[in-house]
């Protein structure tokens, strides 16, 4: 926190340090409210706490650092850019291994943020992009999330609150669940598109696809025309899941097809068939 609170700088010092220690930058030019532009970061390989809060509420800050670091660690960019109101455009995040919570809050409530770095990570770790965009009321499309298995938080609040925010990409098709998806997009835009793996379930709502939002994607509801879910205390406890996928005749489903997926909902777990005549019927 060398140059915390120092309202009025304007310039730093040079930071040329490639191997860093746990909390080296923390706080460092927090709430420099006069700085503009960031020094150079070259750093590649991070250690736990290193740059959390280093530009938080740094206010007139338009121009971030660039961040070429492949190696991250726990809370490694934990609210970096925090509340840098006046930030356009993040810097380009190129790691494809994460840590637990390495982006968490990176750049909430960046409210002037228009251009979303690409995220190209398939392997997430615990709470790793938890409210990374929180409040960032200028953005309108998400960066693309490419991963297919969630894990605890990595996508919680991630969008929260972000008003405009009409077009999200996620290609998730494993845990898709409130535990990993808790807020994600409450408060974003009424309308917009949703894109993910046609093969997929999600729930709408603000755990899920963007209610009123179009989508490519397979809407969960035990009360639609072509989805059926099996809750596990009332079905699987007293008969075999292999009973039904065999002899789905047997539960009362006539022209309904196991699909081989589940969700979790509301701490319940649910088997997926799928009509497969167009009709209607719930159990």
């Amino acid at each position: 926190q060398t140059f915390n609170n120092c309202t009025s700088l304007t310039t730093t010092p040079r930071l040329p340090a490639t191997t860093l220690k746990r909390g080296c930058y923390y706080g460092m030019f927090q709430r420099c409210k006069s700085l503009i532009t960031a020094p150079e970061l070259p750093a590649k390989s991070l250690a736990s706490d290193c740059y959390s809060c280093m530009f938080e509420d740094c206010t007139n800050l338009t121009t971030a650092p660039a961040l070429p670091a492949t190696a991250l660690a726990d809370s490694c960019y934990h609210s970096m850019f925090h509340m840098c109101s006046s930030l356009t455009t993040a810097p380009e995040l190129p790691a494809t291994t994460l840590a637990s919570n390495c982006y968490l809050q990176m750049f909430s409530h960046c409210s002037s943020l228009t251009t979303a770095p690409e995220l190209p990570a398939k392997t997430l770790a615990s709470d790793c992009y938890l409210q990374m965009f929180r409040a960032c009321t200028s953005l309108t499309t998400a960066p693309i999330l490419p991963a297919k298995t969630l894990v605890t938080g990595c996508y919680k609040s991630m969008f929260y609150e972000c008003s405009r925010l009409n077009n999200i990409t996620c290609y998730a098709t494993t845990n898709i669940t409130i535990d990993n998806l808790e807020n994600w997009v409450y408060g974003v835009s009424g309308t917009g598109t949703f894109t993910g793996d046609p093969s997929s379930y999600w729930k709408e709502g603000d755990n899920g696809v963007p209610t009123g939002w179009s989508s490519n994607v397979k809407i969960f509801d035990i009360h639609s025309n072509n989805t059926i879910g099996i809750y596990v205390d009332d079905f699987l406890n007293s008969a075999p899941l292999s009973q039904y996928i065999d002899d789905p005749e047997s539960m009362g489903c006539n022209q309904y097809e196991y699909t081989g997926n589940t969700i979790n909902y509301n701490n319940n777990t649910y088997y997926i068939w799928e009509r497969t005549d167009g009709g209607y019927n719930t159990v």
